[in-house]
């Protein structure tokens, strides 16, 4: 990292460093807020995979020589790494724990949320409508809960359990108005807390918001809840249900949250 260091301050010495200011959605270093990237040249929203990057500069990689560290310009800090396809094609990979979305134009300094789903929310398709945009969304393990059916129900819930792992998404740069459509679509009886996880793609460890069930004893709870089968058997009625939140959150015109929640229950059984 000094080298890193040293390499930074020689550029800068030299007058070779020009920080470019990026306009309105941009990706920043969550250390020195450097404008690092643009939404519109991400290739893959399953990795933050960009098809170019600004105000970094490359550094060799001891363990591996076909790829080189990314690093900011701004603080030195090591935050991804660069390759070559195949194909011949250059990509830059940056860390989701390096970077945080900005929007530039917002006069709103609000932290943006990490948020950890494991039900219906994995579906671009659901947490799309709901959030009003689809967000980077990253794998990632939980450690230390299980994911449960309830009865009477087609969405999950999880509970602490000592050797339990699921396996779900990260929906990343989560903004306040977004992170309250979530809380309003979960309810009361969801608890959201703060839990770390392990990204699938890095292993890196990082701390996300999770929705967990308030009542942990509850003898609804049962089984395991399987994301498969859901997307087969319910994940159109869930779009609906998630269209209907949307419509009844920008006007309720005296209906309530019944409206859409009957959408997420299991049909009853025929007489």
């Amino acid at each position: 990292m000094h080298d890193l260091v040293g390499q930074v301050s020689r550029l800068v010495e030299m007058g070779r460093v020009f920080v470019i200011e990026l306009e309105a959605l941009v990706y920043t270093c969550i250390e020195c807020h450097t404008h690092l990237g643009l939404p519109s040249d991400i290739i893959s929203k399953q990795i933050l995979n960009f098809s170019r990057l600004f105000n970094t500069f490359l550094a060799e990689r001891t363990s591996s020589s076909a790829l080189q560290h990314i690093v900011c310009v701004g603080c030195a800090n090591i935050i991804g790494f660069y390759g070559v396809s195949d194909k011949g094609g250059p990509y830059w990979v940056l860390s989701v724990l390096s970077c945080q979305r900005k929007n530039k134009m917002s006069s709103s300094e609000s932290p943006l949320h990490n948020v950890f789903v494991y039900g219906s929310f994995q579906e671009p398709a659901v947490v799309g409508l709901i959030l009003e945009c689809t967000p980077v969304i990253v794998s990632a393990q939980l450690h230390g809960f299980h994911r449960y059916r309830l009865k009477g129900r087609l969405h999950p819930c999880i509970a602490p359990f000592e050797t339990g792992v699921i396996n779900g998404k990260v929906l990343t740069g989560v903004t306040n108005a977004q992170l309250e459509n979530l809380d309003m679509i979960e309810g009361a009886e969801y608890e959201r807390k703060t839990v770390e996880v392990v990204l699938t793609d890095t292993s890196e460890k990082m701390q996300v918001e999770a929705y967990i069930w308030a009542n942990k004893d509850d003898p609804d709870m049962y089984g395991e809840w399987d994301f498969e089968e859901w997307k087969q058997l319910h994940m159109e009625k869930f779009i609906e249900a998630s269209r209907k939140f949307i419509e009844w959150k920008k006007n309720p015109n005296g209906r309530t949250r019944e409206e859409f929640e009957k959408f997420v229950h299991e049909d009853p059984p025929m007489a």
